[in-house]
């Protein structure tokens, strides 16, 4: 009897972890570091400076060097911020082990971190602490592209950047070296080639050590072109003018605009006063480190590429709390239309969306709206569409649409009391600062209304090539190809 209890209760244990992990999503709130907390946010920055200074042996590495790392990373440590022991930094260890598993004893020198930041971007320090983004694991394709990354920074790491980076700068501040009297034009130049050389120099060990994976050579060129349009949502849709409208409400889509900024496809730019070079730069010297070697791995995932989309799509929503802390509110609607391809019924999304319209609102209110939006002339791809309506769009219709969006989400999630908050907030923002006269509205269907504001039909067919590569299945980079 025992031993059939005690199956039926693994059982039970094992089907209600399997059932959150699949829920999870739809109950997100936001990532948080778990377990043991790891020996670098407990070691004293005293502590760190004094040993690391003791074991030194680089007599251009001054006591500053240590105290103004040592401090600065401990900052960024105790943030609350940074990530550990949780799904993104554990799959993040697992494919670092992997990937440098034929550098000798080098996985046992470096510590992976996620920090939760809209960044696309991944940082090496010279303790051996490597940290990667959230913005950055939302934008990745596959796992070889992260693999590549990883293989990147621990290259800094190798090389000694940073502490040949601090010497740099010392001999820049006191004008000694092959800076003495250099003038201050001149020095900038040198201090951006010398980073730019640091960063190629990353990129050929990074690829020597790629190449002991079984990861394929082109997921190298995709994580170049990955970071060259990460400054884009994580991909190109166009916006669907329907997405606010209901069976009661709806938005005629003449508001939006037909057309958008193009985004822009130079890879040769002018990296003058850039710290890394240019992408094409970048490739030229992959394709010279890479030579005819064309008998590596072909794979896109080593370790799971089921838990590479969740990771993903942890970071994605996790996205939308920093884009919400932002007040980027724009960019949060259009990543919620982004996901809701994949997760139409999200409570999560759904809440999100709320909490955006409603800070549209509440600074349009204010007279401070241009605290909140970007200028659409700014503003690339198919989000242009989305920041066109909401820079146009006027006091009165924004507090309708927040208060209607509240409304309708508030009774889809009744027993929910955070989105009646927000709908009585949202009653009180329309009722004090909307005047709606009665002689405006008017008593006709949407249909006929629509016909009145339809512009003139187009004479040519609009099956064009936008469509094709929509229904197509491309990802973001090829579609922009």
């Amino acid at each position: 009897m025992k031993k059939i209890i005690s199956i039926l209760l693994t059982f039970l244990v094992t089907f209600s972890i399997v059932t959150l992990r699949a829920q999870d999503l739809n109950d997100f709130t936001r990532l948080e570091a778990k377990g043991d907390i790891p020996k670098d946010f407990l070691t004293r920055s005293s502590e760190k400076i004094k040993t690391d200074q003791e074991a030194n042996d680089d007599e251009n590495l001054d006591k500053k060097f240590f105290e103004s790392t040592r401090y600065a990373i401990d900052e960024l440590l105790l943030s609350g911020q940074i990530l550990f022991n949780e799904e993104l930094s554990n799959y993040l260890n697992k494919v670092a082990k992997y990937t440098l598993r034929g550098e000798k004893d080098l996985i046992d020198q470096l510590r992976f971190y996620v920090l939760k930041s809209t960044d696309v971007n991944a940082y090496s320090t010279d303790q051996g602490i490597i940290f990667f983004t959230t913005g950055l694991l939302a934008q990745l394709e596959n796992e070889a592209q992260l693999a590549y990354i990883i293989a990147h920074e621990a290259s800094h790491f190798i090389l000694k950047h940073v502490r040949e980076g601090y010497v740099e700068g010392k001999e820049i501040r006191t004008g000694t070296g092959k800076y003495e009297r250099t003038d201050n034009k001149s020095v900038i130049s040198q201090m951006s080639k010398f980073q730019k050389e640091n960063e190629l120099a990353a990129d050929q060990k990074g690829i020597e050590i790629y190449l002991k994976t079984e990861y394929g050579i082109d997921e190298i060129f995709t994580s170049f072109e990955m970071l060259l349009y990460s400054y884009l949502p994580f991909n190109e849709l166009k916006f669907d003018t329907a997405f606010f409208n209901t069976d009661i409400f709806k938005i005629p889509g003449v508001f939006f605009p037909d057309t958008t900024n193009a985004v822009s496809l130079d890879i040769d730019y002018d990296d003058e006063d850039h710290s890394h070079p240019n992408i094409q730069t970048r490739i030229d010297g992959a394709i010279e480190v890479l030579g005819d070697d064309k008998s590596k791995g072909d794979l896109k995932y080593k370790i799971s590429e089921t838990d590479f989309i969740r990771v993903r799509n942890l970071a994605r929503f996790e996205g939308l709390n920093l884009l919400l802390s932002q007040r980027e509110y724009v960019k949060t609607l259009y990543t919620i239309f982004l996901l809701k391809k994949e997760f139409p019924n999200n409570r999560f999304l759904d809440l999100c969306s709320v909490k955006a319209l409603y800070g549209l609102a509440k600074y349009k209110n204010a007279n401070r709206y241009n605290e909140v939006t970007e200028k659409p002339k700014n503003i690339e791809g198919e989000s242009f569409i989305l920041h066109f309506f909401f820079n146009k769009i006027k006091q009165e219709a924004l507090n309708v649409l927040a208060y209607r969006h509240a409304y309708d989400m508030s009774f889809k999630y009744r027993a929910d009391k955070t989105f009646a908050l927000y709908e009585k907030e949202m009653k009180k923002e329309l009722a004090f600062n909307s005047e709606i006269k009665l002689s405006a509205l008017k008593d006709v269907s949407y249909s006929s209304l629509s016909e009145e504001q339809k512009e003139p039909e187009l004479i040519f067919d609009i099956d064009d090539s936008i469509a094709k590569v929509e229904l197509s299945g491309l990802s973001k980079y090829e579609k922009i190809r």
